[in-house]
């Protein structure tokens, strides 16, 4: 709107038309009734509902004008008339430890996994037809002294390597389903947690996340299932090239010519689909860093929706 008129006026309007099968909440928003995000006050929000009727077997675009019936944006709604079901198991990592274990186990028990659950469904994976569901928690315990002896972990039990995922990769066999490790005991080096996952399909399919037990995790977690089900970070350009790479060089090694030709097909998909690289932090995208995380783009819909249905998915 700014880029039509020169400026932005409080008396301005947008107008959201509602259409067969999609119904607003409210179809005209003034600009008066946006409010300033607390956090930063150069951002403004307004929250409104869009209600499916019924089910789409095609995704819908909506133009977006003002009130003077110039295009001033879009929206895409994805296609709903398949909901395809992520299973994701939880393995709570213990240690040897008894005094870590009994006070950072206070944090996690059954229901703050199924509300972690209900969470990633609700601000991430319903955006793009998926809903994941819990099927197993359990418990295992792991020698901290010997991820220290093996240089994954400090002596006072923070992160050194990344690498710490692959001490943890004989513990999950399945890449049919996704396995959140939690790792509780090990010292955070951020305050708002860590975690990390591969973007190999056949091979990894498994998140290491240390905790920060609250709301924060959310959005580390939907963005390492992001990660899981084909996308890198907004603004990587060389490694997409290098993930490429690798999993063909994976799957040629396992000799299974099957995989590597739905792989090169999806590689396809992933260069037509992604050709946009963002500066880092500028993005409310979730496969960005240091951001509100909020969102995923249409492309990246297509992408997750793929390989979910490819790898993961039973609808």
């Amino acid at each position: 709107m700014e880029l039509i008129s020169g400026d932005i006026r409080k008396k301005d309007k947008i107008i959201l038309e509602s259409k067969d099968g999609l119904e607003w909440s409210k179809n005209e928003i003034s600009l008066k009734d946006f409010l300033p995000d607390a956090e930063n006050k150069k951002l403004y929000y307004y929250n409104i509902e869009l209600t499916c009727t019924h089910s789409f077997s095609k995704d819908i675009y909506v133009e977006v004008v003002n009130d003077r019936k110039q295009f001033v944006g879009a929206l895409n709604v994805m296609k709903n008339n398949i909901l395809y079901s992520l299973p994701l198991n939880f393995r709570i990592l213990t240690c040897k430890d008894e005094k870590r274990n009994e006070h950072y186990l206070g944090h996690i028990d059954e229901k703050w996994i199924n509300d972690a659950v209900d969470s990633i469904n609700k601000y991430g994976l319903v955006q793009f037809g998926v809903k994941a569901y819990l099927k197993e928690i359990l418990t295992e315990e792991v020698d901290e002294n010997e991820l220290v002896e093996n240089g994954y972990l400090s002596e006072d039990l923070r992160v050194r390597s990344t690498e710490l995922q692959d001490a943890v990769r004989h513990l999950w066999a399945d890449t049919s389903e996704i396995c959140v490790f939690l790792v509780p005991f090990i010292v955070l080096n951020s305050t708002i947690g860590e975690a990390w996952a591969a973007v190999t399909p056949t091979t990894n399919s498994y998140i290491v996340c240390l905790p920060d037990f609250n709301d924060r995790s959310i959005p580390i977690l939907i963005h390492e299932i992001g990660h899981i089900l084909g996308l890198t970070h907004t603004f990587e350009d060389a490694k997409w090239k290098k993930v490429i790479a690798g999993i063909e060089k994976l799957a040629v090694e396992e000799k299974s010519p099957e995989n590597l030709a739905k792989i090169k097909e999806l590689e396809k998909e992933k260069k037509q689909l992604m050709p946009y690289i963002f500066t880092r932090a500028s993005t409310d995208n979730y496969m960005d860093y240091l951001n509100e995380r909020l969102s995923f783009s249409k492309r990246q819909w297509l992408i997750m929706r793929k390989e979910t249905e490819l790898y993961h998915g039973h609808n």
